[in-house]
């Protein structure tokens, strides 16, 4: 009888041994810059501050609206980074590019020599079945917190996706709306900074 046993628990090791191992299905996604070349130019630093996200989009699996009112997590698409931190870094680098500005900062060690800060809240920033829905506000401030613009950012429409989409063209369409609305904040900025009033503020 313990021969049999020994001969049975070495079947088993044998068997568990010759499976091979599954591979992990997990992917991880980055936010990618879309800027555009700057027709205008300017000198001044500005400082991006921490983009605000929902609550509901602060995890690091991706998530993707079912419906109205209903989301679902994706269990093996992942960001790579948090999520509110590649929002800031996209933004600024679409900034910097749009702008032409070279002192764009997203630490707070450059917060208080930065000419102007950017306050960016995102409200809605996930894949649907046949689009993205994305939507924020922002404000463009002077050194004193003063607001010198102001704005409100939806999706226009214009980025589509199939039903059948993968998630690493969910995540380029979603890039593509950032740099929209990069472009906007940098429009205002570029109109700041050529107002003698700003300047002299």
């Amino acid at each position: 009888m313990k021969t049999f046993h020994i001969c049975l628990l070495a079947a088993f090791l044998t068997g568990c041994m010759s499976l091979d191992p599954k591979p992990d299905p997990t992917r991880h996604f980055t936010l990618s810059a879309r800027a555009t070349s700057a027709n205008e130019s300017t000198g001044v630093s500005i400082y991006i501050g921490e983009v605000e996200i929902p609550e509901y989009l602060n995890r690091s699996n991706l998530v993707l609206r079912k419906s109205g009112n209903e989301i679902t997590i994706s269990e093996y698409d992942r960001w790579a980074e948090p999520l509110e931190n590649g929002i800031t870094r996209v933004i600024a680098e679409n900034i910097s590019a749009h702008t032409g500005s070279r002192k764009v900062f997203t630490s707070a060690a450059g917060s208080s020599s930065s000419f102007l800060r950017v306050r960016v809240q995102v409200h809605a920033l996930e894949p649907a079945d046949s689009g993205i829905i994305a939507s924020a506000s922002w404000k463009l401030m002077n050194q004193s917190d003063q607001v010198l613009d102001s704005g409100q950012w939806k999706t226009s429409g214009d980025v589509q996706l199939s039903s059948d989409s993968d998630t690493a063209a969910k995540v380029s369409a979603m890039s593509e709306l950032l740099a929209q609305l990069s472009n906007q904040i940098s429009d205002a900025i570029l109109k700041a900074t050529s107002s003698p009033q700003a300047a002299d503020e």
